[in-house]
């Protein structure tokens, strides 16, 4: 997966790139009507001699944006279903009370997601190649 960013800020060991968000309405927000504004992702790599104001392709690897998605949207709502099926079926509660553990659980699986994100995919490189327009 490729995307176009813009160099809007270097330290000395890091250059912060802005990177448009993908959006349903693609590059014309105007033409939409959700009204949404498009402030775009905010990225820090390894200054290379980059300079602010300009423009850099950056290569993501598509196995761990696939492994971040599965993780982002199906984990939690794993959890959501398995607690509402062990509270209806193993606690025999009912379903108001199971759908409210399942609430509680989508607010727990948020600690976990963090959690599972600072240890285990900490080293996980999403960018493998950066190269100057």
């Amino acid at each position: 997966m490729k995307k176009i960013g813009q160099v809007v800020h270097i330290d000395k060991e890091e250059a912060l790139v802005k990177v448009p968000r993908a959006s349903s309405c693609g590059d014309n927000c105007s033409s939409c009507s959700s009204g949404c504004s498009d402030s775009g992702h905010i990225i820090r790599i390894k200054n290379d001699d980059y300079h602010t104001g300009e423009f850099v392709e950056l290569n993501a690897r598509a196995k761990n944006i696939l492994l971040y998605s599965v993780l982002a949207y199906g984990l939690p709502l794993i959890i959501m279903i398995v607690t509402i099926a062990y509270s209806m079926n193993t606690l025999q509660l009912g379903e108001a009370v199971a759908g409210l553990m399942g609430l509680v659980s989508l607010i727990a699986s948020y600690f976990i997601m963090k959690a599972i994100d600072k240890y285990l995919l900490k080293d996980t490189l999403i960018i493998e190649d950066i190269r100057k327009l």
